[in-house]
C-alpha cells in the first residue's frame, strides 16, 4: 500500500496530495476508503476520458473506451467533483491482467461502487446492466455487481460469484444474490457492495449502507481467473451500464457492516 500510505501521511481528514491527474484535494471519503486498504480504488473523477487511475497505490490502471467526463454533479458529499459517464453503447473501462491473477480471489473479498442510471428510458424486462464485473471464465472465478430488470418498472441490484462446478468438465456454477425489487430512481446515486466470506461460505449484498440480502453458497472453491476487470460492462458479455459510476473499490478481505455503512454515510454527508 505504498502510495496510499504516502497519501495518508500527507492528510489527516482532508489534505492535498499529488495524484496521476495532477494536484487535487483528497476528500474525507477517499481517505476513509484508503484506510480500509483496498487492492484497487478508482474514484473515476478524471478530467481525461481515456484512463481510470488507481488511487490505491497498486497501479492497476484502467483503460476507458468512450467514457465521458460529465457535467453532472458527483456524489452529494462533493457535487463539484464530476464523475465519469458511460453511454450504454460500447462505453466502459477495462483493467487488464498485467500481473498474474490480477484481482483474483480465493477467499474473502469485497466489491464496492456507487452507480447512477441517467438514461430516462426504462430497462427492458430481463435486461441486465453491469456495474463492476470480473471476466467470466469457463471454469469460474468471476464476480460482479449488476442491475437486473424483472419487468418494465422494477429492478434489483445483484451480486454474483462463479464457483467451480461439480460436473465432470469442471465448469463453473454461478451463485446470484439479488436484492429486493425497487423502483429505480433516475439520476439518483446508489451505493452497492458485495461481500464474500469463505469461512462461513456466505454472500452478502448491501445497498445504501444496509444489508438487504444474504445467503449461503453451495460452492466454496473460487478457481483461478486471470481475465480482465470491467467497469460499466461485463467482459465477454457486454451488458453495458447507462449512466455514471464512481468510487469503485475492491478489497482482498471482507468489509464489516459498520465499515460499509460508514462509507455510505460519508458519501452522502461528508464534507469535501
Amino acid at each position: 500500500m505504498g502510495r496510499a500510505q504516502a497519501i495518508l501521511t500527507q492528510v489527516k481528514s482532508v489534505g492535498t496530495a499529488e495524484s496521476d491527474t495532477g494536484k487535487q484535494n483528497i476528500s474525507t471519503y477517499s481517505c476513509t476508503i484508503l484506510r480500509d486498504h483496498p487492492v484497487t480504488y478508482y474514484p473515476l473523477d478524471e478530467r481525461t476520458s481515456s484512463i481510470a487511475f488507481d488511487l490505491s497505490g497498486n497501479n492497476h490502471i484502467g483503460i476507458v473506451e468512450n467514457g465521458l467526463p460529465t457535467n453532472a454533479p458527483g456524489l452529494p458529499y462533493d457535487p463539484r467533483r464530476r464523475k465519469m459517464g458511460f453511454t450504454g453503447n460500447n462505453s466502459y473501462a477495462t483493467v487488464n491482467s498485467t500481473t498474474p491473477n490480477l484481482l483474483d480471489y480465493r477467499a474473502d473479498f469485497t466489491v464496492e461502487a456507487w452507480a447512477r442510471r441517467t438514461n430516462p428510458k426504462r430497462m427492458e424486462p430481463y435486461q441486465a446492466e453491469a456495474i463492476v464485473c470480473k471476466d467470466i471464465d469457463r471454469h469460474g472465478g468471476h464476480y460482479g455487481l449488476m442491475c437486473y430488470s424483472s419487468d418494465d418498472r422494477n429492478c434489483c441490484y445483484l451480486f454474483q460469484i462463479g464457483f467451480t462446478g461439480e460436473d465432470p468438465k469442471g465448469l463453473f456454477s454461478t451463485m446470484q444474490l439479488p436484492g429486493p425489487q425497487i423502483r429505480m430512481e433516475m439520476n439518483r446515486w446508489y451505493h452497492i457492495v458485495g461481500v464474500y466470506t469463505q469461512a462461513t461460505a456466505r454472500m452478502l449484498l448491501y445497498v445504501d449502507g444496509h444489508l438487504v440480502a444474504q445467503k449461503s453458497t453451495t460452492g466454496t472453491k473460487l478457481p483461478q481467473n486471470s481475465g480482465p476487470l470491467g467497469i460499466a460492462y461485463m467482459p465477454g458479455y457486454t451488458y453495458f451500464w447507462n449512466g455514471q459510476i464512481c468510487e469503485v473499490a475492491i478489497y482482498d478481505h471482507a468489509l464489516s457492516g459498520e465499515q460499509i455503512h460508514r462509507h455510505y454515510e460519508l458519501g452522502i454527508h461528508a464534507k469535501p
